[in-house]
């Protein structure tokens, strides 16, 4: 389902001797800031305990950025998912993007692709989802926070491959960089 980019990530990480077997998909208008597979937003902000979990309102608000200036470039909610590893940041994107008007899905198991709404969720309740881009807000702007998106590789493994074509990385750079496993989504990206 994903283009040779992402997928080469995910056979990096994961050593599944994965080939791309799928057709190459275009998205129906061309939108000037995807000139990658993989991109970094740098967004710094502060994480701040929500709900036993963590969030970053910063990366909230860049998140919005995106999906507007994707949405204006001629894509639809179809084409977007927006995925985060930390609840409390679920719970945060969800309440600003309502705010903002935007249309949300964040019941997947219930998901139908007919729906004309923006599927959000954590890395795990997203498995088996698919988009043409996921915007992936990362959180943390604390290396002590690092290990759970680097204790086991599956959680980006997961991530990386619902994109179909473009995975866009929302987070503080310079933290991402000192991940085990995080390094590689900056290391690829184009910013």
């Amino acid at each position: 389902r994903s283009n040779e980019s992402l997928i080469g990530l995910c056979d990096e990480l994961c050593d599944y001797g994965l080939t791309v077997h799928t057709e190459h998909r275009t998205l129906p208008r061309s939108v000037n800031l995807l000139r990658a597979p993989f991109l970094c937003t740098p967004v710094a902000g502060v994480q701040r305990r929500t709900r036993g979990s963590w969030s970053n309102d910063m990366e909230v608000e860049a998140t919005i950025d995106w999906i507007l200036y994707l949405l204006s470039q001629g894509l639809t909610p179809a084409h977007l998912a927006v995925l985060t590893p930390y609840v409390g940041q679920l719970d945060a994107l969800r309440s600003r993007m309502q705010q903002r008007g935007l249309p949300v899905f964040d019941q997947p198991n219930t998901y139908a692709p007919s729906v004309p709404h923006i599927p959000i969720g954590t890395v795990h309740r997203f498995q088996g989802g698919e988009r043409d881009i996921i915007l992936y807000s990362a959180v943390v702007t604390e290396a002590r926070s690092l290990h759970f998106q680097n204790q086991r590789v599956n959680l980006l493994n997961v991530a990386v491959s619902r994109a179909r074509q473009h995975f866009i990385t929302i987070g503080d750079i310079d933290i991402l960089e000192k991940g085990r496993y995080t390094n590689h989504l900056v290391n690829r990206s184009t910013q």
